[in-house]
């Protein structure tokens, strides 16, 4: 009778371990993924696509710094099925500090808007709930996405209430693909940055060729003014 029961045990056994080696191995090639991307829109698509495989969500929404106003902007793929609903979404964390993304920015650490008591409802600040509204579910997981102490930005997943205890269960990967997006974003914006400063310096440069160039053709214009200038003298 026990060998029924051990043969039912190592089944399922092996099938935890091979569901556990596929786990990994997707959020391996997700990490290394996020690593070789070299634009944004590739690190949003990227991002959309692993949260999907891994953990079987597809609400969700980067909110990355517009680099003039600082303010942070709603980013999705044209696959998103929230981009319509999105476009033009911006906020301000120093308005909204109290709201959940502010805080996920000032704590520096995961936060969700679900309550840890069961039945018991957390209250939401007005922001937060319009943000549950544009997300069309039930609650929400805020992480925030950063790189050497510097914020890149913030994920935000939106959840309905059956999800949220399987998605808790691995913030260990989640926290993973957090990070190497902020890493991903940091890079990002570090070869947009160095590809400014070079065109820059390339318009200085050629401005400063340009203004010897014309230097070099005045100045023997100038000497012939002047010759000419003697000679209608010496005419008159």
């Amino acid at each position: 009778d026990k060998e029924p029961e051990s043969e039912e045990s190592h089944r399922e056994t092996s099938l935890g371990l091979i569901s556990r080696i596929r786990d990994i191995s997707q959020l391996s090639g997700l990490l290394d993924n996020l690593l070789r991307v070299e634009s944004r829109e590739q690190i949003i698509a990227t991002v959309e696509q692993g949260l999907k495989i891994l953990f079987n969500e597809e609400r969700c929404l980067l909110l990355l710094p517009d680099a003039k106003s600082g303010r942070l902007c709603a980013q999705a793929s044209p696959h998103n099925r929230l981009i319509r609903e999105t476009e033009g979404f911006s906020f301000t964390p120093e308005n909204y500090p109290d709201s959940l993304p502010a805080k996920a920015l000032q704590q520096g650490r995961l936060l969700h808007s679900f309550s840890d008591k069961p039945g018991k409802q957390t209250p939401q600040h007005l922001f937060d709930s319009q943000l549950l509204h544009l997300l069309e579910c039930d609650g929400m997981v805020v992480v925030p996405l950063s790189c050497h102490g510097q914020h890149e930005g913030l994920l935000l997943i939106g959840l309905m209430k059956k999800s949220f205890r399987s998605l808790a269960g691995q913030a260990g990967a989640l926290q993973l693909v957090a990070g190497h997006t902020g890493v991903a974003l940091h890079l990002e914006r570090s070869r947009r940055q160095q590809a400014q400063r070079i065109t820059e310096e390339r318009l200085q440069a050629a401005n400063l060729v340009a203004r010897k160039i014309g230097h070099e053709i005045n100045n023997p214009l100038a000497i012939i003014r002047n010759y000419l200038h003697l000679l209608e003298r010496k005419v008159t």
